[in-house]
C-alpha cells in the first residue's frame, strides 16, 4: 500500500468519526508506534538508560519528568512498570553507594565527626546513657534534718551580711504598716 493510499485510507476513517476505527486506522499507518487503546494518546517512549542517569544524580521526579518531556503523573505511572522501576532504583543505589565510599574516605583520613557518626549508623554504637542513681529508700530522706537547719541557717546569716547589716531582709516594724482605712 502507498504512501497515498494510506493517508486517503485515514482521511476516510477520520471523517467516520468512530474513535475505535480511527486508532485502527493509525495502527496500520504508523505500525512502529504504540497505541494502547482507542481513547488515549500513543504511549511515550522514555529512555531507561537517561532515567537511571537522572536517578543517579538524586533528581526528583518531577525534575526527570521535566528533562525526559513528559509530565509528573506520567513518569509516576512508568516508575510502577518493573522496567523503569528497577532502572530509578539503580540509579539511587549507584549515589548511595558513591556517598557511603566518600564518607569512609573522609572518615579514615581522620574526621572524627564522620568517624562517630559512621560508628552510628553503620556499627550501631551509641552514646552511653547514663541512669540515675537508684535511690536506697524513697521514704528516708538523703539529708539529716538536722544538718539541713543548720544549712538554712548559715545561708540566711550569710544574706543578712551581705544586704547591709541585714536591713533589707528584717520584716518591717509594726507601725510602718499601713493601717486599712475603717470603713
Amino acid at each position: 500500500m502507498s504512501v497515498r493510499d494510506r493517508v486517503n485510507q485515514l482521511e476516510d476513517v477520520i471523517r467516520s468519526a468512530n474513535p475505535t476505527e480511527v486508532v485502527r486506522a493509525l495502527r496500520r499507518v504508523y505500525p512502529d508506534v504504540d497505541w494502547p487503546g482507542p481513547n488515549r494518546s500513543p504511549r511515550i517512549h522514555i529512555d531507561v538508560k537517561k532515567l537511571e542517569k537522572l536517578a543517579s544524580l538524586y533528581v526528583t521526579i518531577g525534575e526527570a519528568a521535566s528533562v525526559l518531556g513528559v509530565s509528573r503523573s506520567t513518569l509516576t505511572r512508568r516508575l510502577r512498570e518493573p522496567a523503569y522501576r528497577e532502572a530509578w532504583e539503580r540509579g539511587r543505589t549507584s549515589v548511595k553507594i558513591a556517598l557511603r565510599r566518600k564518607q569512609i574516605e573522609v572518615a579514615l583520613g581522620g574526621d572524627n565527626t564522620m568517624l562517630i557518626w559512621l560508628g552510628k549508623q553503620i556499627l550501631g554504637q551509641h552514646e552511653p546513657v547514663e541512669e540515675p542513681p537508684a535511690c536506697r529508700d524513697w521514704d528516708q530522706p538523703t539529708i539529716d534534718l538536722d544538718e539541713f537547719e543548720r544549712m538554712m541557717d548559715e545561708t540566711e546569716a550569710e544574706l543578712h551580711a551581705e544586704f547591709d547589716g541585714g536591713d533589707a531582709l528584717r520584716e518591717p516594724a509594726a507601725s510602718s504598716v499601713p493601717e486599712k482605712a475603717s470603713a
